[in-house]
């Protein structure tokens, strides 16, 4: 499936836009930078009939670079965007069923990691794996 037949991007506003030089240096070598990225996509209408929802999503981005072993920046920065987004084709998004797979997905990964780890010799015992699916599933179905 491709998203993208599916979403037009119906609007896009920077709402930060920031940026610093803190202090000058001289040393042009290795610079060491951190950059947070966070999304947050939430729906903007309910569903109302024939009108399928829009969703907005809000990116964040943070960079702070200094040079190696100073604890003092020397430069910073941040962007901000909002960009809408208008569902235009599909069925809407059922969030509920969504946050069901992703649960399942993680309890999954979770329980192999941690047999992995701490408890191998269980692994030939028994199926941890699919147990936890299992009572994943059926958390699952009860929301």
């Amino acid at each position: 499936m491709n998203l993208l037949e599916r979403f037009v991007l119906h609007h896009l506003q920077p709402t930060v836009l920031k940026a610093e030089v803190v202090k000058m240096v001289k040393d042009y070598g290795t610079q060491e930078a951190k950059v947070e990225l966070s999304l947050a996509p939430r729906m903007l209408k309910a569903d109302s009939g024939d009108e399928p929802p829009a969703y907005q999503v809000t990116a964040r981005l943070s960079c702070r670079s200094g040079a190696k072993g100073k604890d003092e920046p020397v430069f910073k920065a941040e962007v901000g965007f909002e960009a809408m987004y208008q569902q235009v084709a599909g069925e809407p998004v059922d969030w509920t069923r969504l946050g069901v797979v992703v649960f399942i997905l993680l309890a999954t990964v979770l329980a192999n990691v941690v047999a992995n780890l701490r408890f191998p010799a269980l692994l030939d015992r028994f199926p941890v794996v699919g147990a936890a699916v299992w009572l994943a599933i059926l958390v699952g179905a009860s929301v």
